[in-house]
């Protein structure tokens, strides 16, 4: 929407969102846990994992996730918590 919203322009705007990560090597039971902490009903976690700015899974599910939402939404940078700066040495070393 924002792109054709945008048209030729949109190559120039910068895009950022707050985004959360969570490393774990059981993605759907902690999708599924973040789902119910916060009360979200009717969303699967299939549509957590398209969310631009939720990241769940391995360094490497990470990893695979922020290219592809790169790509997907145009986003520029994303911003985070300092608590996640652990969680991110794990995701950049999986480059």
């Amino acid at each position: 929407m924002l792109r054709s919203a945008a048209g030729d322009r949109f190559s120039q705007l910068e895009l950022s969102a707050f985004a959360t990560f969570t490393l774990t090597r059981r993605r759907r039971a902690s999708t599924q846990d973040l789902i119910a902490q916060r009360g979200w009903d009717g969303i699967d976690v299939e549509a957590v994992w398209r969310m631009p700015t939720i990241y769940i899974g391995s360094p490497a599910q990470v990893r695979d996730d922020l290219q592809a939402r790169r790509d997907r939404f145009g986003l520029s940078y994303l911003i985070t918590s300092d608590r996640d700066l652990t969680t991110l040495n794990a995701v950049i070393a999986a480059l």
